[in-house]
């Protein structure tokens, strides 16, 4: 009885996640309050650093060619018809009405329509059978959502070998929990970056090769845009990016980074 208590709490506090986070993306259009405050410091979304993790992320989706791809939160649509135009075929899936609706009109416009299938679903129950996706990608997805419910559950419609890739925040820099903490309003409120203890549990359920990136170019970008906003590839930047390189070469530092491109297999 105590653990069928505990499962049916479980379940419902994901279904509350779930409306939450619906209901800040369909009412609230909480991604474009997002997009207006990282604007404000610019530089941490164009320096090179972020465009060496874009570089990073786009190896892997270049090479989807024929692959079944699940796109998780795909948004607005964009990545979907990315990697549908690169030669897979992409289901992408979110919880947002709204979402679903552009990523369809998207699709057409792109000329990608047949290549592309889009439901509204939740990630923590999936209506796909097991094995289903060669890989399965997302962008700021996974800490909306309940870690070890929804990442079990994408182990479970991946294919024996298959992998999926996630570009995360993560949660211990000083600096960025400063920052977190004065814009709250630029987040939901379930939304939770990843943890130490996050990075260990999937380390545990996942053959796992991560990269990470920021733990000198977000502060440093944080000063440059304000100082030097007109130059989002300034020196201060192009340094930072160069040390910051063997600095992660030190596993202990990897939590303080801004992202980790969550690259794992199953």
């Amino acid at each position: 009885m105590f653990f069928k208590d505990k499962l049916k709490t479980k379940m419902n506090e994901i279904e509350g996640r779930v409306q939450r986070e619906k209901s800040e993306h369909d009412d609230n259009s909480i991604l474009e309050k997002s997009f207006k405050v990282k604007n404000i410091f610019c530089h941490c979304l164009y320096s090179p650093t972020m465009k060496r993790l874009e570089n990073d992320e786009m190896k892997i989706f270049k090479g989807c060619k024929g692959l079944k791809v699940l796109d998780v939160g795909c948004g607005f649509g964009e990545r979907s018809v990315l990697l549908a135009k690169y030669g897979a075929q992409v289901t992408g899936i979110d919880i947002s009405s709204k979402y679903i609706k552009s990523s369809k009109k998207l699709s057409q416009e792109e000329g990608v329509p047949e290549k592309c299938i889009f439901e509204e679903m939740d990630v923590h129950d999936m209506n796909y059978l097991d094995e289903t996706f060669d890989l399965v990608v997302g962008r700021g997805i996974i800490h909306h959502l309940d870690l070890k419910v929804s990442l079990l559950e994408i182990k479970r419609v991946l294919k024996k070998g298959g992998s999926a890739l996630f570009m995360e925040p993560l949660d211990a820099n000083p600096l960025l929990k400063i920052l977190r903490f004065l814009t709250p309003f630029a987040r939901t409120p379930d939304e939770k970056p990843l943890t130490k203890k996050d990075l260990r549990w999937v380390a545990k359920n996942f053959y796992v090769k991560s990269t990470f990136y920021g733990i000198l170019s977000a502060p440093v970008a944080i000063m440059t845009s304000i100082f030097l906003r007109p130059y989002p590839s300034n020196v201060f930047l192009k340094l930072s990016d160069f040390v910051e390189r063997y600095i992660n070469k030190i596993r202990i530092l990897h939590p303080y980074n801004q992202y980790v491109l969550l690259n794992v297999k199953k």
